[in-house]
C-alpha cells in the first residue's frame, strides 16, 4: 500500500524491538514501545526523513490499519539517532 500523507502529517509504523530468549521465544521489549519508523511523509515537512526513526505522541496518532498510523509533525517527540 502506498501512502501520501497531506498537510503537516506523516505516515509510520511501529518499530518492534525484538529478541529471543534461550527457549526460542521471540519477545518485545517495552522500551521501545513509543518509536516509530516514518513510511511516508509530506513534502510540508522537512525535518524527517523516510526510514528514520522517531518517538512519537501515539495518544493522537490516527490509525490507519494494524501497523500504519498518521501522526501531525507537531506529535513528534524527537528523533532517535543509533
Amino acid at each position: 500500500m502506498k501512502f501520501v500523507p497531506v498537510n503537516t502529517y506523516i505516515v509510520v509504523k511501529k518499530a518492534q524491538g525484538t529478541y529471543q530468549s534461550a527457549g526460542g521465544i521471540v519477545l518485545t521489549t517495552a522500551e521501545d514501545a513509543d518509536h516509530a519508523i516514518v513510511v511516508a511523509k509530506s513534502d510540508l515537512v522537512s525535518f524527517v526523513e523516510v526510514g528514520e526513526e522517531l518517538l512519537v505522541r501515539w495518544s493522537k496518532a490516527l490509525k490507519i490499519d494494524d501497523q500504519h498510523f498518521a501522526v501531525d509533525a507537531a506529535d513528534i517527540v524527537t528523533k532517535i539517532i543509533k
